[in-house]
């Protein structure tokens, strides 16, 4: 136990003086954040902060920052020297999406920047828990996931398998901070099957001037050694039907790509 504390010590220890040393590398102004991708994992963050660049108007950080979240110890200064100073034309974000499920983030958000512009994607959720759980084993990182069967980690919330997906329970919370304005929901299999129409969407939210979104598009894709089993998705769409319809009335609509998904499944 005193080894543990100690290698967290030196943990936290080393990501301070990293942060001290990137403060003094861009402490050469003060900007702040437009808008922050709150999440989900494994819902094409990484491809939307991609996209984003492309845009002439846009700035995005090209790592995680986690401020909100693991780096909060650090000052103010050291987050927003991610950032560039601009007179309005140029507008910079960040995207790390462990923030839409984390309800500290979201306060320590409202705190600093109350006004700023939040962005989600959302994925249908048994695809999404499918998707991290292997990227999980990938990476060996959880041995209690790597041992486990898909639906016993998701149940058991292994590494927030199961809640990571209860959207309209983070939304429902994130609305009570900011105004419904300052949000944009994009539903992840929408931008991967037509990116261009729904990256101008986000440009719009962002009041950026049109940009040609269809001649650089990027996907990402992954193979997994093992496949979603039928089984599995009948398990776990009973846990999610409830929350699923929440959302739907939060949104004003049924996401007919998911619906889709359980009609393939025999389930909707």
């Amino acid at each position: 136990m005193f080894q543990g504390r100690k290698n967290f010590v030196k943990i936290y220890a080393r990501r301070f003086v990293r942060g001290l040393r990137l403060q003094s590398d861009l402490g050469r102004h003060n900007a702040q954040p437009d808008f922050i991708v709150l999440g989900i994992q494994k819902g094409g963050t990484n491809a939307a902060r991609y996209n984003l660049n492309l845009h002439p108007q846009v700035h995005i950080v090209q790592d995680e920052v986690h401020y909100f979240d693991k780096n909060y110890f650090l000052p103010l200064r050291w987050y927003r020297n991610h950032f560039v100073r601009s007179d309005g034309s140029l507008l910079n974000g960040e995207a790390t999406p462990v923030y839409m499920s984390k309800k500290s983030a979201i306060d320590r958000i409202r705190v600093h920047y109350p006004d700023v512009k939040l962005i989600v994607f959302l994925r249908e959720p048994i695809q999404r828990a499918f998707s991290k759980w292997n990227r999980v084993r990938q990476r060996n990182d959880a041995a209690r996931v790597a041992t486990k069967p898909f639906v016993r980690s998701v149940l058991d919330n292994d590494r927030k398998l199961l809640t990571n997906g209860l959207y309209a329970e983070h939304l429902e919370y994130i609305l009570k901070r900011f105004p419904r304005e300052n949000l944009h929901i994009a539903i992840s299999e929408r931008v991967l099957d037509r990116p261009a129409q729904e990256y101008e969407r986000i440009s719009r939210f962002l009041d950026l001037a049109p940009f040609d979104f269809g001649a650089s598009e990027r996907r990402h894709s992954t193979t997994y050694k093992s496949d979603l089993k039928e089984t599995d998705v009948k398990l776990l769409f009973d846990r999610y039907a409830a929350e699923n319809e929440r959302f739907y009335e939060l949104m004003d609509e049924r996401i007919d790509e998911w619906e889709g998904f359980y009609r393939h499944h025999g389930l909707a």
